[in-house]
């Protein structure tokens, strides 16, 4: 399913990916202002949105990018996706709860 959507507010954009994934849909990509879902369990996911520091610089590296997806991604999430500034990971909500 596609839907397009356009957030300048990164909260109100997680509360939206999370309340998509509680009816059953997780995020697959986005592009331009379309975001791509597929089925899956309600609440699998739990949704949360980076905005790495990038001091005195316009973005990041992309070696930077990387080392910061690799370091997020060994706490246990899983990278998404990446639009401009923000990046896009999920957890299972089972492995948030430490089940």
């Amino acid at each position: 399913m596609r839907k397009f959507r356009l957030y300048f507010d990164k909260e109100k954009e997680e509360i939206w990916l999370n309340e998509m994934c509680r009816q059953g849909w997780a995020m697959a990509g986005f592009f331009l202002g379309v975001y791509n879902f597929v089925p899956c369990e309600f609440g699998k996911y739990t949704y949360q949105i980076d905005m790495p520091p990038i001091s005195g610089k316009l973005c990041m590296r992309d070696k930077e990018k990387r080392e910061y997806i690799e370091f997020v991604e060994s706490t246990g999430a899983e990278y998404v996706c990446s639009w401009g500034f923000w990046i896009i990971f999920r957890k299972e909500a089972d492995k948030q709860r430490g089940v």
